[in-house]
């Protein structure tokens, strides 16, 4: 357990509802800036944990910026979003910059872990009102991470950072959700 641990960031959420013709569109954002993380640990003593892995200490990876950017769409019984998903790059403190393990004697400071941005998307359709029932039948398909973006190389047995990152790439799906 560390002895101590501060950090402090800043939350921005903001979104907007414009009416239109052509419906309603709601765009957001959602973003959180880390200003500072810094730790106590019991063998390393004081660190400054801001945008690293913190694989040789306590902490967990602290990219300095994570934001998320949507666009809601809704007109009748139907409804879309685009979700835009941005993750920070970060220092990698396992691995020097040339690709060896960390040590004192790397004079090449740490390996980069790159910034990553993923795109989802989902489209609803209320298919009981549509056909005048009383009970809801919303159909939904959707996809995360359409773009198939692969997460940023770490060098570990996974090949990436579990703590940051999911694997899985592009992922499609379709939904009936019932109310009754």
């Amino acid at each position: 357990n560390a002895s101590s641990m501060e950090t402090s960031g800043l939350d921005f959420v903001t979104s907007y509802t414009i009416e239109t013709g052509m419906g309603i569109w709601t765009p957001s954002i959602n973003a959180t800036y880390i200003l500072a993380y810094d730790l106590v640990d019991p063998q390393a003593g004081n660190i400054d944990g801001l945008g690293l892995r913190n694989y040789s200490n306590i902490g967990v990876s602290t990219p300095q910026l994570r934001a998320n950017f949507s666009l809601n769409w809704r007109v009748a019984n139907h409804s879309a979003n685009v979700f835009v998903r941005y993750i920070d790059d970060y220092k990698d403190d396992q691995n020097c910059a040339d690709g060896v393990l960390f040590s004192p004697a790397c004079t090449s400071g740490y390996k980069g872990v790159d910034s990553l941005v993923t795109v989802d998307i989902q489209y609803n359709m209320d298919v009981g009102a549509m056909f005048d029932t009383n009970n809801s039948y919303v159909l939904t398909v959707g996809g995360t991470n359409i773009t198939d973006q692969n997460p940023p190389q770490v060098y570990t047995n996974g090949g990436f950072d579990s703590k940051v990152h999911d694997p899985r790439g592009r992922q499609i799906y379709a939904k009936l959700a019932m109310e009754f």
